[in-house]
């Protein structure tokens, strides 16, 4: 057989644990080569053994021998021996390596996380204990605290980390929050790193959960869309998400979970609107009794009053109610006067609707009792002719043709009523008809017919 000297060398180190300490391996000489055949075993002289007697047995391993043999894993250590083996001896399990060491691919070494073997003081394999790293769920444990990822031994057992385990744990900012998942979003003031997943108000700073807020761009709080709605923050535009209408919505109207426009029919006071549905200009202007900031706009009556409409007055300034023109007509108001608007001639103080729907002034023609007139179209005095006998009148002198008012009405003329009336020429006399002719001095046309002394010159009854 051909070795090298290295291999001879290997060989003669063996000798002891095989029990060849007797025999001696002479070593050749590296310039031999290679090639150079192993020397013959030389074996020490042998005693002459006794006839019928047999070779003595090799003597038991021990503990203390100084070779590895009998169920050692190394040189007087491992297996059942007491004493253990040191870093780099060999091993077949852990047990056979002194303390803090482990039996790694047959070597005893220093353990570590990333060994495959539950050494040192691991809990489980490569994990738990005060240097490995913590144990995740289903691994033995001691210490929660120590060895546990989830922070949570129960039964010697680490546990899931749960979000109503009382712990900060798994991927949790705080106690049993934040994180994402299944866990529930943290409380104010609770930490976190992501406001959106972490924080239930959506705010993050500064690694805290921040309040709410009416300006913070987020819908949250008690808020019905973003930065509204809710009652603190202020009400929502159209569109907008809504619970409440009253209380989340500009408009107060809320269909359908979104907030809508203001509309003169929807029961709510809004948009513009003064008072329910009505004023503002968009909506219809409001009864009496409704509130309103600007009379001729917001109300039917044009008159707005420490904020309320009222109802419609003939001192009012305003054309409001019935009324044809400002505070005359329609009745419940005095009649206009001349130019004023009109519908009927009761509108009117002329009694004289025209046709453009305005008062006429009075004429002695307009078929109507109006301005001074006494009666219809005569008496008064002015431009009307004196009323004929039957018609009212108020002075005689003025009103009547008879001149003769009594009771307010004209009287027929006679020849003793005191006036120059009828056919007479001068004060109940003269004229014919039953008159008697006048004195001396008295008006005349007629001598023989007007006066006594049969003379008229110069229409004056003379003497004659």
């Amino acid at each position: 057989m051909v070795v090298t000297g290295g291999a001879l060398a290997s060989l003669a180190g063996c000798a002891g644990v095989f029990g060849l300490s007797d025999y001696s391996f002479d070593e050749v000489p590296a310039e031999a080569g290679v090639d150079a055949r192993i020397p013959e075993v030389v074996a020490p002289p042998a005693e002459a053994a006794a006839p019928d007697s047999a070779p003595d047995a090799p003597p038991e391993p021990t503990c203390t021998d100084k070779l590895a043999n009998g169920d050692e894993t190394d040189v007087d250590c491992g297996g059942t021996c007491a004493a253990k083996c040191v870093a780099k001896q060999r091993c077949l399990l852990t047990s056979d390596c002194a303390p803090k060491l482990a039996c790694v691919e047959r070597l005893c070494l220093s353990p570590s996380a990333n060994d495959g073997v539950k050494n040192g003081d691991e809990t489980d394999v490569d994990c738990g204990g005060p240097t490995a790293p913590a144990c995740g769920a289903g691994k033995a444990c001691v210490v929660a605290a120590r060895d546990c990822a989830s922070l949570v031994c129960t039964g010697g057992i680490c546990q899931e980390a749960k979000p109503t385990d009382g712990i900060k744990n798994g991927s949790e900012t705080d106690v049993d929050c934040g994180g994402g998942g299944t866990t529930p979003a943290c409380a104010d003031m609770k930490k976190c790193v992501d406001g959106l997943r972490d924080c239930t108000s959506k705010v993050c700073t500064n690694l805290v959960c921040r309040p709410p807020n009416a300006s913070d761009g987020y819908h949250n709080g008690n808020e019905t869309d973003v930065d509204c709605g809710g009652g603190i923050a202020p009400a929502c535009i159209v569109g907008k998400k809504c619970v409440q209408g009253a209380r989340d919505c500009i408009s107060g109207v809320c269909t359908g979970a979104s907030c809508q426009a203001a509309a003169p029919s929807d029961g709510v006071k809004n948009g513009t609107e003064t008072d329910v549905d009505c004023g503002g200009g968009a909506a219809p202007a409001c009864a009496n009794g409704k509130m309103c900031v600007q009379g001729t706009r917001d109300c039917t009556s044009r008159v707005c009053t420490a904020g309320v409409c009222q109802v419609p007055s003939p001192t009012d300034g305003v054309k409001n109610g019935t009324e044809t023109d400002v505070d005359c007509g329609g009745g419940a108001a005095p009649a206009c006067m001349d130019g004023k608007a009109c519908v009927a001639l009761t509108d009117c103080t002329s009694r004289v609707c025209g046709a453009a729907g305005s008062c006429q002034a009075p004429t002695s023609n307009d078929g109507v009792k109006n301005g001074s007139e006494t009666d219809l179209d005569c008496g008064g005095g002015g431009a009307s002719p004196g009323c004929a006998v039957g018609q009212m009148c108020v002075l005689g002198v003025r009103d009547c043709q008879s001149r003769v008012c009594t009771g307010g009405t004209c009287q027929a003329p006679t020849n003793m009523d005191g006036v120059t009336n009828g056919s007479e020429t001068d004060v109940d006399c003269g004229g014919g008809n039953g008159n008697p002719p006048c004195a001396d001095g008295k008006i005349c046309v007629d001598g023989a017919r007007d006066c006594t002394s049969g003379t008229c010159l110069d229409g004056t009854c003379q003497a004659p």
